[in-house]
């Protein structure tokens, strides 16, 4: 039954095509059944004492308030000679009952507006700047509307209270302040990470058993390869990890998200997900590492976002396992770090350079990376300024979405 609502949206949105949608375009099919009985040259009496059902049943259906049901199709099929079929019936019924449903989420969709407003502005924004989202410019009532059934088919929900259900998101991120992060970013940038694992899932259909033993293995090659440029490296991964059974997708940083990686599984495989544009070598190798131990460590039941502020991650509900992933990526890139960092503490200025290019050699590791570790561990409480200056230089930006 059509709402008073829905029929008032309907009559203002007529031949507007709101959403790729005529709101006017199919009609309920009582009114084809009253032409189908006019033809016939009898009254809607004589026809329902045909059919064998009460006057006031065909004129609900005519009136299009009763939906006519399959058994009902048959009926009138019958009664008509074979032309309309059962099917043609069926048909229009769908057809009209799909269309009602599209404008009941029209009439939804202009009562989200605020809601848009206030929570959603954002994460749409950052979707449409990297493709996820088509080119719509949310300024009037209707572009918002249309924006909102978008965000909806890209979720995969029918209302937004849905967003975090998927991996129990609202538990995750409950204990986090508005003004730290954007709630709904987080959950679009985990959805847009999961629907590229799915592309891959689709594209490759011999994705290797995952094997703990074989991908435990593979760790000492994935750090050789932090070695190579930036182009190299991050292909590179992709094809190591996926040896193992192990999916790797790249994405670029949302704002208000925080956001360094996440682990999840899909289908028996762990998924790592690495934001990549615009983050720095260390923090990226720290996080690829991050992930890696908790694949290693921790249950294929959990689920992980990891946000690149400490601040955030003290929060964490799995704060035990954030710091056994922290440990397992320190001592994997850096495990002498204690030695390097009493050496390195009374090195003058002038020597730095040198002597950071001769560790990071003899550790097999990135420069950015063992300075990024510095910077963290050695020099942030010191605030010397010419030593985070010269360390700056070495901690490199990656400039790929990857």
């Amino acid at each position: 039954m059509i709402t008073k609502n829905t029929k008032e949206y309907i009559e203002n949105k007529k031949n507007k095509g709101l959403y790729g949608i005529s709101f006017d375009i199919v009609e309920h099919p009582g009114l084809t059944l009253k032409d189908e009985i006019a033809h016939l040259g009898i009254s809607q009496f004589q026809f329902a004492v045909k059919v064998g059902c009460t006057e006031q049943t065909i004129s609900r259906i005519v009136n299009g308030r009763e939906p006519i049901t399959s058994d009902m199709a048959i009926k009138f099929e019958v009664v008509f000679g074979g032309h309309p079929s059962a099917e043609f019936w069926n048909n229009m019924q769908k057809s009209y009952d799909l269309q009602y449903l599209r404008n009941e989420m029209g009439v939804q969709a202009e009562n989200e507006i605020s809601f848009f407003e206030q929570n959603l502005k954002n994460i749409f924004s950052e979707l449409k700047n990297y493709g996820f989202m088509p080119d719509i410019i949310a300024h009037s009532k209707e572009a918002k509307i249309k924006a909102i059934l978008e965000l909806k088919k890209w979720f995969g929900v029918s209302n937004f209270s849905l967003v975090f259900v998927e991996d129990n998101l609202k538990v995750s991120f409950r204990k986090y302040q508005r003004d730290i992060i954007d709630n709904y970013a987080v959950a679009g940038w985990v959805r847009a990470g999961t629907l590229k694992a799915q592309e891959l899932f689709s594209r490759n259909e011999s994705i290797p058993e995952y094997s703990n033993k074989k991908f435990i293995e593979k760790i000492s090659s994935l750090k050789n390869l932090s070695m190579e440029s930036q182009v190299v490296f991050l292909e590179k991964i992709k094809k190591e990890l996926f040896e193992c059974g192990v999916l790797l997708v790249y994405l670029p940083g949302f704002k208000k998200t925080h956001i360094g990686g996440a682990l999840k599984w899909i289908k028996d495989h762990p998924v790592i997900m690495l934001k990549t544009h615009k983050q720095r070598e260390d923090i990226f190798w720290f996080n690829l590492f991050h992930e890696t131990g908790h694949i290693i460590k921790h249950s294929r039941k959990d689920f992980f976002v990891d946000f690149k502020d400490t601040e955030l991650e003290s929060n964490s509900e799995n704060d035990e396992k954030e710091k056994e992933a922290n440990l397992f990526a320190k001592e994997t890139l850096l495990p002498s770090f204690d030695k390097i960092k009493e050496e390195l503490k009374s090195c003058e200025t002038k020597d730095l350079d040198s002597r950071l290019k001769s560790v990071a050699k003899t550790n097999n590791v990135l420069v950015s990376v063992l300075a990024g570790r510095l910077c963290h561990e050695l020099y942030q409480t010191s605030r010397n300024p010419i030593i985070w200056q010269r360390l700056g230089w070495y901690r490199k930006t990656i400039e790929v979405i990857g």
